[in-house]
C-alpha cells in the first residue's frame, strides 16, 4: 500500500530547516552573541547549530492535547494573535503583528 506525503513548498521569505530552531537562532541566539563567540565562529570552533541546540535544551515546554488537526490549527492561530494570556508569541506571531504597534494593530 503506497503512502502519500504532503508537500508544501517553502515560500521564498522562509529559511529552510526546523522553523522553531530558525526562530530561536534569529531572535534569541544571534542578538546575544558575545565578541568572544564571534571570534569562535570565525575560527570554526563553534557554529550556530551548537548554540541554538544549547539554548533550546534549557527551555521549558508546554503542550495541549486536542481532538484533531482542525482544533490544533485553530488553537495555534488564536495563540499567534495573542489569545494566550493576552501576550503575542515572541517567535511566531500573526503575520500582521508588529512588535512596535502591539496587539491592537491586528
Amino acid at each position: 500500500m503506497a503512502s502519500t506525503i504532503a508537500y508544501r513548498p517553502i515560500p521564498q521569505e522562509e529559511l529552510s530547516g526546523d522553523q522553531f530552531c530558525v526562530y530561536v537562532a534569529n531572535r534569541l541566539v544571534i542578538p546575544n552573541l558575545t565578541q568572544e563567540q564571534l571570534g569562535q565562529f570565525r575560527d570554526g570552533d563553534i557554529n550556530l547549530d551548537m548554540l541554538t541546540k544549547e539554548y533550546v535544551q534549557q527551555l521549558d515546554y508546554q503542550f495541549c492535547v486536542v481532538n484533531g488537526s482542525k482544533e490544533a490549527f485553530s488553537l495555534e492561530e488564536a495563540c499567534k494573535q495573542g489569545a494566550f494570556e493576552g501576550k503575542m508569541p515572541l517567535l511566531n506571531p500573526a503575520i500582521n503583528y508588529s512588535p512596535s504597534k502591539g496587539v491592537d494593530s491586528l
